[in-house]
């Protein structure tokens, strides 16, 4: 059975979402840029590669990491960012992507 979440949009109007189970991991930077839409801390050069990454993503991305409990959250690890593509060590955060259910 699938799993359907309301989410409320604005005061007027709710829609139904379904998280697609498709996973992203995200480096540092781009968690940040992702989140906060801060750009401020990388290099023009970084700025660019997350830009570009971000772009490519499909829309709907959303967290879906816990720092606390460690759920989501690699401290250490260098599996490839899926927004920039770097193959860095540092941590990585995961998302996922939610859609609109019709």
């Amino acid at each position: 059975m699938e799993k359907v979440n309301q989410v409320e949009v604005s005061v007027e109007k709710r829609v139904s979402v379904r998280n697609t189970e498709e996973e992203y991991f995200f480096c540092e930077d781009c968690t940040i840029a992702e989140v906060n839409g801060d750009f401020s801390g990388m290099s023009d050069e970084t700025e660019e590669k997350v830009k570009k990454g971000m772009e490519s993503l499909p829309e709907g991305i959303v967290p879906a990491f816990d720092v606390e409990s460690g759920e989501g959250y690699f401290e250490f690890s260098r599996m490839r960012c899926d927004c920039c593509n770097t193959y860095l060590a540092g941590s990585r955060h995961k998302f996922t992507r939610l859609e609109v259910v019709k």
